[in-house]
């Protein structure tokens, strides 16, 4: 069994306690204020999604271009 050194022990820690002071720093809004803001930009932009709304024929880049001819 190997064990940490001193030194090594207190890199991880102050990297640990590093990460937890930018962690505690960070915004939070609770779920449903989330949720919220999420379901009004969803329902805003729904008219301009083309997964909802579907590509015109004539703006599809990924259309075949012309059937299989082998058959």
């Amino acid at each position: 069994m190997s064990y940490a050194s001193a030194s090594e022990t207190y890199r991880l820690q102050k990297i640990l306690v590093d990460q937890l002071r930018t962690e505690k720093n960070v915004h939070r809004i609770k779920v449903s204020e989330a949720a919220n803001e999420l379901k009004s930009y969803v329902e805003k932009i729904q008219r301009e999604d083309p997964l909802v709304t579907g590509v015109p024929g004539n703006q599809n880049p990924f259309k075949d271009k012309s059937s299989c001819t082998l058959i």
